[in-house]
């Protein structure tokens, strides 16, 4: 249970000792676009970080998995140099036709390590070939519906093997279209309740009248209408999943039973007699919970048990890098349904690939309010407005909003400190010599700042939370909690949390 972590639980973090912390970093290259869309999707695990090695990366090296090289003439055979210096990759390369996040790479390009974990960058080869490169220190958790390649979602894969085994309620946070219920769906699946009852509700779209009625069932007779006795929500998942959609619409009347059913398993049918159910909750909302329990929408001590496992889902604007992923997978399929898959896969060198980079550029450069379901909808305009043409087109009456992602790296600062700190992993010194300021004036601002906080301000049970979601690995912690790994260490020292 994530609320039960204890000390011993936080020992294995001191990475003097033989622990997760000690697991390599590698550079992994994964292509996210080649004109052989099958090969779309495969990683090269390049090599294990150490400061002062070189990558190499050409149309003939490295190998990507079974498909081997890259080998579309279109790459130049002129590589690009992939090296590691102490918190940073830096690239160069002799070629012209390289691109870096969208820029002409001329000279070096240095990339943050911070940048590589967080969100990975962008590398074109050839005007034909997308890279994504990025720093991982393990695979990631398996989940073979949650798609993407970067930081991001691979964090929410990681959590959602983390969590499905226990049996803790879990929220999930993200705004609407970024694939929520998705997320919810993998957890059952990856539980050791999968193939038991999966039962799905969206609260919003539930009468308030009959709300009480619909989540816990009721008698025949108990209310104008009920003319024979009918199940609830929660007695149709026993034993299985119980996903409540958009739960910060729950009306306050019914919230007590909610909370009940919660702490004890216990719940009353409207008209009869109260009953045990085994029903693991899983919530998901895009609303401003916080703000609910402030404005007494939304009961405390509710939120709390709904909190006890909480996952973030990126909007796609966080993880442009997945852009092109799914932009394939959307497509293969409608294309698939029409006959036409061989579109994206029968590119031969001397004929113009049906999907280009062009096309794919102008969407990673999107800001993609409507998310994931945003773009799978832009993926069936190209389909309904491409499948018999030579080249894939964006459809004329699409409104593209070019700019609007942040910088790779930068992540969403909304101020000079935080992005300061974000983009030298939170290490204070590293953050006032980028700002001009002192060491004590940043300590100063970060005290004040209402979303930032210091490495000493942590307590036990807040390491123990970001543990039992993210995991042990000190800079993958110590990433989630926004401080420096090294404060984080030396916290957890002070706090008997290592040996």
């Amino acid at each position: 249970m994530l609320d039960r972590l204890s000390t011993q639980d936080l020992s294995t973090l001191d990475d003097e000792q033989d622990t997760p912390c000690d697991r390599p970093e590698v550079v992994v290259l994964t292509i996210l676009h080649h004109p052989d869309g099958a090969r779309v999707g495969e990683r090269a695990e390049l090599v294990e970080l150490e400061v002062g090695v070189t990558l190499s990366v050409s149309r003939l090296a490295p190998d990507f998995g079974a498909g081997g090289s890259l080998r579309d003439p279109r790459v130049s055979r002129k590589p690009l140099w992939i090296r590691r210096e102490s918190q940073r990759l830096v690239l160069c390369s002799a070629s012209p036709k390289i691109r870096v996040d969208g820029a002409h790479l001329v000279g070096e390009h240095p990339v943050s390590m911070a940048a590589a974990r967080e969100a990975g960058a962008i590398v074109e080869l050839g005007r034909c070939v997308l890279l994504g490169l990025s720093v991982e220190a393990e695979p990631a958790g398996r989940s073979g519906e949650i798609l993407g390649v970067g930081p991001a979602i691979r964090r929410v894969r990681d959590q959602v093997c983390r969590i499905a085994t226990t049996a803790v309620p879990v929220l999930i946070r993200g705004e609407s279209g970024v694939g929520k219920e998705l997320v919810a769906r993998a957890l059952h699946q990856a539980s050791p309740r999968r193939g038991r009852p999966w039962v799905t509700v969206n609260m919003a779209a539930v009468p308030v009248s009959v709300a009480a009625a619909e989540l816990f069932g009721h008698g025949r007779g108990a209310f104008t209408g009920a003319v024979s006795a009918r199940p609830g929500c929660f007695q149709r998942a026993d034993g299985g999943t119980l996903f409540l959609d958009e739960i910060g619409e729950t009306p306050a009347d019914v919230q007590p039973q909610l909370l009940r059913a919660l702490d004890s398993g216990e719940i009353q049918p409207v008209g009869q007699i109260s009953r045990q159910v085994d029903v693991r909750l899983i919530t998901a909302t895009d609303a401003d919970l916080e703000r609910q329990v402030e404005q007494g929408h939304l009961r405390r001590a509710l939120y709390y048990r709904l909190q006890q496992a909480e996952i973030r889902v990126p909007a796609l604007r966080e993880r442009r890098i997945d852009v092109p992923i799914l932009l394939h997978h959307f497509l293969r399929g409608m294309l698939t349904e029409r006959g036409r898959a061989a579109l994206l896969d029968d590119n031969p060198p001397g004929r113009r690939p049906w999907l280009g980079v062009e096309l794919i550029g102008r969407l990673m450069a999107h800001a993609f309010p409507g998310n994931v379901r945003e773009l799978r909808n832009i993926a069936s305009q190209i389909v309904l407005g491409s499948f018999d043409q030579p080249v894939a087109r964006l459809p004329d009456t699409l409104q593209l909003t070019p700019g609007a992602l942040p910088k790779v790296g930068r992540g969403l600062a909304e101020d000079p400190l935080e992005d300061a700190l974000c983009r030298h992993e939170w290490n204070v010194s590293h953050a006032a010599a980028a700002l001009g300021m002192s060491r004590n004036a940043v300590i100063m601002a970060i005290k004040r700042h209402p979303r930032l906080r210091l490495a000493a301000d942590l307590d036990a049970s807040t390491i123990a939370s970001a543990v039992a979601v993210h995991g042990d690995r000190l800079p993958t912690l110590a990433a989630a909690l926004r401080v420096s790994p090294h404060g984080l260490k030396l916290r957890m020292r002070a706090l008997g949390l290592s040996r």
